[in-house]
């Protein structure tokens, strides 16, 4: 509950991300975090919805509505002031040249309770997969300590596994008391504070290569050269073998010592790093590829998984087909424009969701042909999703529906296994991902035209239907996507596969 001077303070982010990576954590703080998107939009408002239905549960609760630093400190100091023992939302605390909001700060009997809610389903906070949200906890207990709050004890809310729709919004999280397990860290967090403070707040620090620059937005940004840093390429290669090996200078593939512990996948990709050419195992490749029986059908699913559930008989994040698109292959020798001409699909209706899901089903199974193998890629989804439809549908009385689907599960197929089994570029940089091999294998062929690239926007766009928050969304500024640009994204990941088949099939016949 310090003084309200003008300053700039250094964020629970911009702290947390710094102790990942300086650069990071610097370009949080001073306004260069990732540009605002449709998809992250979406998760901010859903973090926030949870938020909303925490405070739900302490009626009497006071929240403090200042944006700005300085005055929710001023805010919350009145707060307390007018009223010792308030339940307080967003109160501020503030320690040196730190400043920590906290979700809920409730009354006990020797101080406060201290509690972040989470938009998460339950994690095992004594585990690894709970250490996140541990260490996010720990910045907001420091600060508010060392301002001076008594903090008794310390929650993370999170949402419950057990939760349904419909049920008391009382039974939506779930409780975990975190007390002692904060406290490794919070030693750490002092002794570190007033160096990651100068950082932050000087000028930008100099850009460091870290096994976290993979998968970072600002890579290109620090590295123009980032892909030359071919030790990213080869898959599966974990975080700490990446530090090892950028703390010996090894930057590239070559320069890597064939470890024993390597697989065959990420030998073949080492391989076709440095020569930079691709590898083919046509006996693996045709062995998988000629498994597959006409009529052939190329299948992909879109979904939606809300935090708060929408939908009859489903819980937090639980994943609701909403989209399906198919293209079918009759028989060997079809010409690409009878492919093409077979295409199917089904867009679930937003404003009658149960019914649709229903029709989804129901399309499908006549859609598809009564016989054949069903082309996926990464095959565990699709798999999944029907067996939810199955469970689903049964729990809605569409039983005979239900056993309309259950013989398509053996019949998926999965050309990811094709490829990984028998086919590596070096333009896949470590992944098999369709966003990746595509470009690689068919470059003329391009998700770049279209306004949905990817399946988060997707669904992100299509829970906003669900929402009817269109027009919030458009009035920030952000391209709100259309149905026929939904139905438009997945129609390509089925025609992709069409493509890469056609592909793989006539490197078969090569040499």
């Amino acid at each position: 509950m310090n003084g309200t001077e003008s300053k700039r303070w250094v964020t629970k982010k911009a702290f947390l991300n710094a102790r990942n990576c300086p650069r990071w954590g610097w370009e949080t703080l001073n306004g260069r975090d990732a540009p605002q998107s449709l998809v992250k939009e979406f998760l901010f408002h859903e973090g926030n919805a949870i938020g909303e239905r925490a405070k739900r549960l302490f009626p009497a609760g006071i929240e403090i509505t200042s944006k700005d630093p300085g005055e929710a400190l001023v805010e919350t100091s009145r707060a307390i002031l007018r009223n010792p023992t308030p339940v307080l939302f967003e109160p501020a605390f503030a320690y040196g040249r730190f400043i920590a909001r906290v979700d809920a700060l409730v009354p006990s009997e020797n101080g406060f309770s201290l509690i972040e809610v989470k938009a998460a389903t339950a994690r095992n906070v004594h585990l690894a997969e709970g250490e996140e949200y541990l260490k996010d906890l720990a910045y907001t207990v420091w600060v508010c300590r060392k301002a001076g709050l008594p903090v008794s004890s310390t929650k993370l809310w999170f949402l419950s596994h057990a939760y349904w729709y419909g049920e008391s919004e009382r039974l939506l999280f779930t409780e975990n008391d975190c007390s002692g397990l904060i406290d490794r860290f919070l030693t750490s967090y002092e002794s570190d504070s007033d160096q990651i403070a100068d950082l932050l707040l000087g000028e930008r620090p100099t850009s460091k290569l870290l096994p976290i620059c993979k998968g970072c937005e600002f890579k290109t940004e620090c590295f123009p050269d980032f892909d030359r840093y071919t030790i990213f390429h080869i898959p599966g290669i974990n975080k700490r073998k990446l530090q090892e090996w950028i703390g010996q200078g090894i930057t590239k593939a070559e320069e890597i010592a064939e470890p024993s512990g390597f697989d065959t996948i990420q030998k073949r990709a080492k391989r076709a790093t440095i020569s930079r050419e691709p590898f083919l195992d046509r006996r693996a490749l045709g062995e998988e590829l000629r498994s597959w029986k006409y009529p052939i059908a190329y299948l992909d699913f879109e979904t939606i998984a809300p935090a708060y559930p929408v939908l009859e008989h489903t819980g937090p994040y639980e994943k609701i087909v909403t989209q399906f698109s198919l293209h079918i292959a009759q028989k060997e020798g079809d010409s690409m424009n009878q492919v093409r001409e077979s295409h199917r699909e089904y867009l679930a209706d937003p404003e009658d969701l149960r019914a649709s899901v229903i029709g989804l089903a129901k399309a499908m199974v006549d859609e598809l042909p009564p016989s054949g193998s069903i082309v996926t890629y990464h095959k565990s989804f699709e798999s999944k999703r029907i067996k939810w439809l199955i469970n689903w549908l049964d729990g809605q009385g569409e039983k005979e529906l239900a056993m309309r689907l259950k013989p398509l599960e053996e019949r998926i197929v999965d050309l990811e296994i094709a490829i990984r089994r028998g086919y590596y570029h070096p333009e896949f940089q470590g992944s098999y991902s369709i966003k990746h091999v595509l470009p690689a294998m068919i470059p003329a062929l391009t998700y770049g035209d279209l306004e949905v690239h990817e399946g988060m926007t997707a669904s992100c766009a299509f829970l906003n239907m669900v929402l009817g928050r269109e027009e919030e969304v458009m009035g920030k500024g952000i391209r709100m996507p259309t149905r026929e640009d939904l139905k438009a994204y997945c129609k390509m990941d089925t025609w992709a596969m069409v493509e890469l088949h056609r592909k793989l099939l006539a490197l078969l016949e090569v040499g």
